[in-house]
């Protein structure tokens, strides 16, 4: 990792259709827009200039299925695995210096841990949050609907990953938090024309305001940050999001069929792995013989394919010639390779 690239976190659901599965539960899932069966897990992401891995994951356990299998002393909440897992990371040598999450995991004790390690982080700040402006407590609305028209400016978002840029009407105002202090929250106006790409506005709350106007919200700990490069930055926070699509498509994350959890660890444990190996060998150079621009990871799971094809290859040539007058040898290269 390095100290310029950005950590995301997130909760990603595991579906399952077993009951007897160790950790299993019901959870909402907001693709599905329900409750499924499924393993929760609370992991991390890096990216930087195009390289990206999967950093860490740990299982989110509710107490009645901990109840059920003895275990209910080891119930932790969801924040309280966030907080582990970010102190973690960022105890690390050259840990990011940006921390994206969403509006769950944007909790004053993970900004208040951020804060202690002297790290960037944007998120969206939840609803309910009122903040000091001007000497007086408002609310998120009120402090929208008190920002002149003339304020909000076209912004350039660009994401770094895809390389695409949107433009939104934005303006920011300087709030004091309790117990967290000033953070440069950031306003975005949503108009009838405006494009909800999902990289900046998945699942992102939409408010209207009394006078009917719709909006979002950002907020980063950086009061000096321009509201382009927050934003921007913000919009790499899907890239876990399509890290558990890849993963899940192309290197078996949803398959795994253990019933107990430390099977599950190992199962993904390795997927995360597999992921790690991929982007590492895509680094180092060892499938430039099979195209330049591998992006995805079922890109480069093919690249190892054909590499993994390429490199026998050349080792059962070379035992050829090395071996042309073992009889035994030479049997096995005509009628186990050569024939086959």
């Amino acid at each position: 990792m390095k100290v310029d690239g950005v950590l995301s976190i997130d909760e990603h659901l595991i579906p399952h259709t077993s009951p007897k599965m160790e950790g299993v539960d019901y959870f909402h899932s907001s693709s599905s827009n329900g409750k499924i069966l499924a393993h929760s897990i609370i992991s991390t992401h890096y990216f930087r200039r195009g390289i990206e891995y999967p950093v860490s994951f740990q299982f989110y356990r509710r107490e009645r299925e901990l109840e059920k299998w003895g275990e209910i002393e080891s119930y932790h909440k969801k924040n309280d695995i966030a907080q582990e897992e970010l102190e973690k990371i960022c105890k690390m040598a050259n840990s990011p210096k940006y921390v994206l999450m969403d509006s769950y995991f944007m909790t004053k004790e993970n900004c208040r841990l951020l804060q202690n390690y002297k790290k960037t982080y944007i998120s969206r700040p939840k609803r309910n949050w009122k903040g000091t402006l001007g000497h007086k407590r408002q609310s998120l609305t009120e402090i929208f609907e008190g920002i002149p028209d003339r304020e909000f400016q076209q912004t350039c978002i660009r994401n770094s990953k895809i390389g695409s840029k949107k433009y939104y009407l934005t303006a920011s105002r300087n709030i004091f938090f309790p117990k967290i202090g000033n953070h440069q929250v950031i306003f975005v106006k949503i108009l009838s024309d405006t494009v909800r790409s999902p990289d900046l506005f998945q699942n992102v709350e939409e408010t209207v305001d009394s006078r009917g106007y719709a909006f979002r919200v950002f907020i980063t700990n950086n009061l000096e940050m321009s509201v382009e490069r927050a934003l921007s930055l913000y919009s790499l926070r899907w890239t876990i999001e399509t890290g558990y699509r890849d993963m899940s498509q192309n290197l078996g994350l949803h398959g795994c069929i253990w019933q107990n959890l430390s099977g599950q660890y190992c199962f993904i444990g390795l997927s995360f792995l597999c992921y790690i190996f991929l982007m590492w060998a895509r680094h180092r150079g060892a499938f430039s013989h099979y195209g330049l621009d591998l992006r995805t990871i079922g890109q480069l799971r093919m690249a190892f394919r054909h590499y993994l094809q390429r490199e026998f290859a050349e080792w059962l040539e070379k035992i050829h010639l090395q071996c042309q007058d073992c009889k035994m040898a030479n049997w096995l290269y005509q009628h186990v390779f050569v024939g086959s």
